[in-house]
């Protein structure tokens, strides 16, 4: 009875070592915390959040080498300079104001949108102005929806404001058109 205790405490020790043993294995298997804001540890307080950001603020490394800071601060300067360039060329858009009698011919390709008022078609009989919103062809004398677009498929062709219109009809142009006044002469400005 003696020996039977003893197999059981041996048993019983061998048991708890490789148990031990087992749960030692796992626990190295999982990564330690890393530093505050690490991607091993990215939880992290709003005090540490609001330094960091200072520090970005006042130029200084921030979660990197001062290299990838001078990186990001060249390529914002070069995005600077893209965006001033671009507003120094323009915006491709003009907005027009036509008096009663007035209309606006454009080149091939001119596209227009009556904001406000009624403007209507000015197109040969035969062929009108495609309205690329609803996917037709406008023909000759037909009221244009507001807030449409209108491309010129040719020469001559455009928008006109009936002689008896109350009120200055405003049309947004991108591209090449020439405004007639209501005698027939070219308005310029």
């Amino acid at each position: 009875m003696k020996w039977g205790k003893t197999a059981a405490a041996v048993a019983a020790i061998c048991c708890g070592v490789g148990i031990g043993s087992m749960i030692t294995a796992l626990a190295n298997g999982i990564p330690a915390a890393g530093q505050p804001g690490s991607s091993e540890d990215p939880v992290v307080t709003k005090s540490y959040v609001d330094e960091q950001i200072q520090r970005a603020l006042n130029g200084e490394a921030v979660g990197g080498t001062g290299a990838t800071v001078q990186r990001l601060q060249e390529r914002i300067a070069a995005l600077e300079a893209q965006l001033a360039e671009a507003q120094d060329a323009g915006v491709p858009y003009t907005v027009i104001r036509l008096k009663p009698g007035h209309m606006l011919l454009g080149e091939m390709g001119t596209e227009f949108i009556v904001r406000t008022g009624q403007a209507y078609v000015h197109s040969n009989p035969e062929n009108g102005v495609p309205d690329l919103t609803d996917g037709v062809d406008l023909k000759l004398d037909t009221l244009i929806p507001k807030n449409h677009l209108l491309q010129v498929p040719r020469e001559g062709r455009g928008v006109k404001v009936k002689a008896d219109y109350p009120n200055d009809v405003y049309v947004t142009v991108k591209g090449a058109y020439v405004e007639i006044d209501a005698q027939g002469n070219e308005v310029t400005e």
